[in-house]
């Protein structure tokens, strides 16, 4: 796996849950260690072996709740 990672920026409209499912799709086929990117002022990084059904559900609704300002999307 490469040691590097790349900023992306999310377009409105985008659901949390859509942009970590592309953003480690992103990571997958650029072999990188991680796409990092904000989310409604939330910094997130997710990885390329990200558990996205898991996290993402769990993101959401730490977003909606205004729990959090750093998430990390692993495996």
């Amino acid at each position: 796996m490469s040691n590097l990672s790349i900023n992306v920026e999310v377009l409105t409209g985008t659901s949390v849950e859509q942009a970590i499912v592309e953003a480690k799709d992103l990571a997958q086929r650029m072999d990188l260690a991680f796409v990092k990117f904000t989310f409604n002022g939330v910094r997130m990084s997710v990885s390329r072996d990200a558990d996205v059904e898991g996290m993402s559900w769990k993101c959401g609704k730490a977003l909606i709740r205004g729990e959090v300002e750093y998430r990390y999307v692993t495996g």
